[in-house]
């Protein structure tokens, strides 16, 4: 809830494993002032440099940082959203494969949720042309792109489902809304986290509650995440097991 804080890694130190450089541990960027959880990234334009995107706290407006391989650019750019809204929190935020979009999902106070759907450009690293959509039932938990960029998949406590992006009208984004899986109830579990894969599926963090010690045992998957058609797409509600590991959130 401070700002955000960094350090730099030589990965020639501790025998090629790489090592935290002393004098350039817990370097603080100067805005914003109170960061949240929410943080992504993209590669510049150049394609080696990169965009690293915080959200502030209290305001949700964006700041992005220009990474280099041996600096960071402390003056960042920022984008204002003008939510104006005290009781939105960001939970997760992501960048689309293609850099054309970032989305940023959350919460609305207590149970409501949140996205922010926004154009990205890689080249000044602002975003604008956002659409907004804030739902009267529990909070967006995961999200992800399709590898094409064209779908944006969303976890929604018992509910997997996606919208299509090729839109930027708002009313034809949330009209496209398709459910892929949802979770009997019976079975007290939940859907978080959602990330692609870099064999082009995504993968989704599935949370049983009330079972210590088991809260996260598995992993669903969606396979052929680009098609258009729902009737070419699966959905795997055990693609791993992770027992006796574990994950959290996703």
């Amino acid at each position: 809830t401070g700002p955000p804080i960094y350090s730099i890694i030589d990965m020639n130190w501790n025998n090629g494993l790489g090592a935290v450089l002393p004098t350039f541990k817990d370097l603080r960027l100067p805005f914003p002032t109170s960061a949240n959880e929410s943080i992504c990234s993209y590669k510049k334009i150049n394609g080696k440099d990169y965009w690293v995107t915080f959200q502030d706290r209290f305001t949700h407006d964006l700041y992005s940082y220009s990474v280099r391989s041996n600096k960071i650019d402390s003056n960042s750019i920022r984008t204002v959203l003008n939510l104006n809204d005290t009781l939105f929190t960001s939970a997760f935020s992501k960048y689309s494969p293609n850099g054309k979009k970032c989305v940023i999902v959350g919460r609305e106070g207590v149970i409501y949720g949140f996205i922010v759907i926004t154009d990205f450009d890689r080249r000044t690293a602002t975003c604008k042309h956002w659409v907004t959509r804030s739902l009267m039932t529990t909070m967006y938990r995961g999200v992800e792109f399709s590898s094409n960029s064209k779908f944006l998949y969303l976890t929604q406590a018992d509910t997997l489902f996606r919208v299509n992006i090729s839109s930027s009208d708002s009313s034809t984004i949330w009209n496209s809304h398709e459910i892929i899986a949802t979770i009997p109830s019976n079975r007290n579990e939940q859907f978080l986290g959602l990330q692609l894969g870099l064999d082009n599926k995504i993968y989704v963090s599935i949370s049983r509650w009330g079972v210590p010690g088991r809260s996260f045992e598995r992993v669903g998957r969606i396979n052929n995440p680009d098609e258009a058609s729902l009737s070419m797409l699966t959905y795997q509600d055990t693609a791993l097991i992770l027992q006796p590991n574990s994950e959290s959130i996703g």
